[in-house]
Protein backbone atom coordinates (compact mmCIF):
# COMPACT_ATOMS: atom_id res chain seq x y z
CA UNK A 1 0.00 0.00 0.00
CA UNK A 2 1.26 3.40 -1.25
CA UNK A 3 1.59 6.38 1.17
CA UNK A 4 -1.62 8.04 -0.89
CA UNK A 5 -3.07 4.59 -0.33
CA UNK A 6 -2.51 4.93 3.86
CA UNK A 7 -3.49 8.27 3.47
CA UNK A 8 -7.40 7.56 2.32
CA UNK A 9 -7.60 4.29 5.01
CA UNK A 10 -6.09 5.94 7.69
CA UNK A 11 -6.00 9.68 8.23
CA UNK A 12 -8.74 10.49 5.46
CA UNK A 13 -11.68 8.75 7.50
CA UNK A 14 -14.43 10.92 8.78
CA UNK A 15 -14.07 12.67 11.34
CA UNK A 16 -15.39 11.54 14.32
CA UNK A 17 -14.72 14.73 16.57
CA UNK A 18 -17.26 16.66 14.42
CA UNK A 19 -19.37 14.10 13.62
CA UNK A 20 -23.00 14.31 14.09
CA UNK A 21 -25.81 13.00 13.31
CA UNK A 22 -29.20 15.61 12.28
CA UNK A 23 -32.04 16.03 9.98
CA UNK A 24 -29.40 15.90 7.01
CA UNK A 25 -27.06 13.18 8.45
CA UNK A 26 -29.30 10.13 9.09
CA UNK A 27 -26.30 7.89 9.25
CA UNK A 28 -24.60 6.70 12.34
CA UNK A 29 -21.15 6.73 13.03
CA UNK A 30 -20.03 3.12 12.13
CA UNK A 31 -22.18 3.42 9.07
CA UNK A 32 -20.62 6.34 7.60
CA UNK A 33 -17.37 5.20 8.12
CA UNK A 34 -18.39 2.21 5.75
CA UNK A 35 -20.32 4.62 3.47
CA UNK A 36 -16.63 6.63 3.52
CA UNK A 37 -14.88 3.59 2.58
CA UNK A 38 -16.91 2.57 0.15
CA UNK A 39 -17.18 5.38 -2.20
CA UNK A 40 -13.31 5.79 -1.97
CA UNK A 41 -13.04 2.24 -3.41
CA UNK A 42 -16.06 3.19 -6.01
CA UNK A 43 -14.44 6.55 -6.75
CA UNK A 44 -10.81 4.66 -7.33
CA UNK A 45 -12.59 1.74 -8.84
CA UNK A 46 -13.35 4.57 -12.06
CA UNK A 47 -10.15 6.01 -11.58
CA UNK A 48 -11.40 9.31 -9.88
CA UNK A 49 -8.10 10.96 -7.87
CA UNK A 50 -9.18 11.79 -4.35
CA UNK A 51 -7.78 14.05 -2.12
CA UNK A 52 -8.16 14.06 1.48
CA UNK A 53 -8.52 17.21 3.22
CA UNK A 54 -6.24 17.16 6.40
CA UNK A 55 -8.15 17.26 10.00
CA UNK A 56 -6.83 21.33 11.01
CA UNK A 57 -8.62 24.52 12.19
CA UNK A 58 -11.30 25.56 9.48
CA UNK A 59 -9.20 28.35 8.50
CA UNK A 60 -6.58 25.93 7.42
CA UNK A 61 -8.59 23.55 5.70
CA UNK A 62 -10.17 26.51 3.21
CA UNK A 63 -6.74 27.31 2.15
CA UNK A 64 -5.84 23.43 1.74
CA UNK A 65 -8.93 23.32 -0.39
CA UNK A 66 -8.25 27.05 -2.48
CA UNK A 67 -4.70 26.16 -3.30
CA UNK A 68 -5.78 23.30 -4.84
CA UNK A 69 -8.65 23.80 -6.91
CA UNK A 70 -6.08 26.78 -8.21
CA UNK A 71 -3.52 24.60 -8.76
CA UNK A 72 -5.51 22.19 -10.67
CA UNK A 73 -7.02 25.22 -12.34
CA UNK A 74 -3.86 26.23 -13.56
CA UNK A 75 -2.56 22.84 -14.30
CA UNK A 76 -1.36 22.05 -17.90
CA UNK A 77 -3.88 19.84 -19.60
CA UNK A 78 -3.52 16.54 -20.32
CA UNK A 79 -5.78 16.00 -22.93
Amino acid sequence: MDREQEQIKGEGVPWKEIYHMDNERKQNWTEAEYTFHKMMEIYEMYGYKTVIVPKDALGNSKRFVKIGVFLNENAPSLK
